[in-house]
């Protein structure tokens, strides 16, 4: 894998923060609210989109939309060898523990698009491609699971039915729509999540992962760096 010219897609600054810190990338001129940061990692470029902030609630913009808005953004403005969102995720206590992080299997679906008409319920369920990870899995000693998206952090039964119908690893709210730019611009895509709570516990996810978030952020950012060396 020859990737010299990499983006990554994060939905929340606190989320980049440490990998910001790290590189010391200089923030560039970019339309629209998206937070633009270039700069180089040895030979490679490497470009930083945040989603940025909705100027309305003053909060992150997270979810399925304004990722698929930024990751557009990016391969307009850039050309790239790959795009990797990057971010946190739910797991499930049976499979994760806090701080897990895994990278993308081959495929990334949605969980929560459901359009019961003839030939619609498969473009709702997506299934755009990741590259292959299994080789930087081992050489990383990084897991690799399902990922899937949805644009509710909470969870609803049928959400959770589908979530298990499709082996999810970690739940979360980019990663299929930005996948799914990809694929439409022949981008190579790689998720990579850091697990910040579970689904399946009795503790409020809501509290878990504020309380989780700055620890799953740092293992994020030392997966990130170490994925990125490998290229």
């Amino acid at each position: 894998m020859n990737y010299k010219k990499i983006g990554i897609i994060f939905a929340m600054k606190e989320e980049a923060r440490p990998l910001l810190d790290l590189l010391h990338l200089k923030r560039i001129e970019s339309p629209g609210p998206y937070e633009i940061y270039r700069g180089l990692l040895k030979d490679k470029e490497i470009i930083i989109g945040l989603n940025g902030k909705c100027t309305k609630n003053n909060v992150d913009r997270i979810g399925t939309v304004p990722a698929a808005l930024n990751a557009q953004h990016l391969i307009s403005s850039f050309p790239l060898d790959l795009i990797i969102n990057a971010g946190t995720a739910g797991g499930f206590k049976k499979k994760s523990r806090i701080g897990d992080v895994y990278l993308s299997t081959e495929v990334i679906y949605f969980h929560d698009r459901r359009i019961s008409l003839p030939g619609f319920q498969e473009f709702a369920k997506g299934g755009s491609p990741s590259i292959n990870t299994e080789k930087m899995a081992q050489d990383l000693n990084l897991k690799r699971g399902q990922i899937t998206s949805g644009d509710s952090f909470d969870n609803n039964e049928e959400d959770l039915r589908v979530m298990q119908d499709l082996q999810t690893d970690a739940k979360e709210m980019e990663a299929a729509s930005i996948a799914y730019v990809c694929e439409q611009n022949k981008v190579p895509f790689l998720a990579v999540k850091s697990i910040t709570d579970f689904i399946d516990s009795n503790d409020c996810s809501k509290e878990e992962f504020l309380r989780n978030l700055s620890h799953a952020s740092k293992r994020l950012q030392d997966s990130l760096l170490k994925i990125l060396e490998s290229f």
